[in-house]
């Protein structure tokens, strides 16, 4: 996922949405293509004003590599990030 603020971006189309719960007492709301499942985009009320974009959505080659990693407890041993990258354990983005 790509982070952006809000005020970066405009969406446009429909999107279905799932709402889950996250790792503590925050929820997520997931934004999916209506035709063939792909998640777009999620809001969350942990990072309020921020979408997370999914990087798949981009066509830019040149797209920058990832700054930090959520989620690394669950990631497969077979991802490797750059060393540059920092790996969070859950949700903490601070």
């Amino acid at each position: 996922m790509a982070f952006f603020p809000m005020e970066q971006l405009s969406i446009a189309g429909d999107a279905k949405r799932w709402k889950r719960p996250c790792d503590s007492t925050n929820e997520a709301v997931h934004h999916f293509c209506a035709n063939c499942g792909s998640t777009v985009y999620v809001e969350s009320e942990a990072t309020p004003g921020i979408l997370a974009i999914a990087v798949g959505c981009f066509t830019d080659p040149d797209f920058p590599q990832p700054q930090f990693a959520a989620w690394g407890e669950h990631r497969h041993n077979w991802i490797a990030f750059p060393e540059s990258c920092r790996e969070v354990q859950g949700q903490d983005f601070s």
